[in-house]
C-alpha cells in the first residue's frame, strides 16, 4: 500500500485507516490482514470471519473493522 506516493502506511496510535480491496472471487468467508515492517518482517496477522457472502459484480461491500492491536 502507498500513502501519497510513499510506500507503507502508518496507523496512528489512537486512530485507524480504511482501504479498498479489489476482490476477484464469487464468495468470501474470511478476510486476513497481515502487516510487515520496511525490512519485510511480519508484524501482525489478524483475520475476520465473515458470513458466507455471495458477491455481486461491481459492488462495494463494507467489511467489519479488523483490530490489529489485539
Amino acid at each position: 500500500m502507498q500513502t501519497a506516493g510513499t510506500t507503507g502506511v502508518t496507523v496512528p496510535a489512537s486512530g485507524s485507516i480504511q482501504f479498498c480491496v479489489p476482490a476477484t472471487v464469487a464468495t468470501i468467508k474470511r478476510l486476513t490482514v497481515t502487516g510487515y515492517d520496511a525490512s519485510g518482517r511480519q508484524l501482525f496477522t489478524q483475520a475476520k470471519d465473515l458470513e458466507s457472502t455471495t458477491l455481486d459484480v461491481n459492488h462495494m461491500y463494507n467489511i467489519p473493522s479488523i483490530n490489529i492491536n489485539e
